[in-house]
């Protein structure tokens, strides 16, 4: 739920708290772990959901979705460069305060195209040939001509 799987207890109470948009962390713990639980897994449903009404294209594709967890952002990515000739692009944030992203490719060579959209789009990020990560400061209208 907080991205990567590694978070203490009370990383994951307090997150809790914050999407359901309680005041207090729910007691006995043994709810707060229950409600934890249960938006994992409301998360990879809605995931699996958009993921199957994704359209198929010979060029790129561009997603921008509220509140994504990294785990989300890449389950995305890897599914859309399934249906996509070029790059799948998942962002996940607003032009105040910029988008993190999830980018993939089985075209493309993202790492050597990293640096290019970093410095285009105002990012900074990498990885490997097929997947790149980072954050970019452009808003959604740049980000959105720079894959047109």
């Amino acid at each position: 739920m907080t991205g990567y799987g590694k978070a203490e207890k009370r990383q994951v109470m307090d997150m809790t708290r914050r999407l359901l948009h309680l005041k207090a962390v729910p007691r006995p713990d043994d709810a707060a772990d229950a409600l934890a639980l249960a938006l994992k897994e409301a998360r990879q449903a809605l995931t699996l959901q958009k993921l199957q009404t994704l359209p198929e294209t010979d060029g790129n594709l561009v997603l921008f979705e509220d509140d994504l967890d990294a785990n989300s952002l890449r389950a995305l990515a890897n599914g859309g460069m399934e249906k996509c000739a070029g790059i799948c692009a998942v962002f996940t944030g607003s032009d105040k305060t910029g988008y993190r992203y999830v980018m993939g490719s089985k075209t493309v060579d993202l790492r050597a195209q990293a640096k290019q959209i970093n410095t285009a789009l105002q990012g900074k990020g990498g990885g490997q040939p097929t997947m790149i990560q980072g954050s970019l400061s452009a808003d959604r209208a740049a980000i959105e001509a720079y894959f047109a």
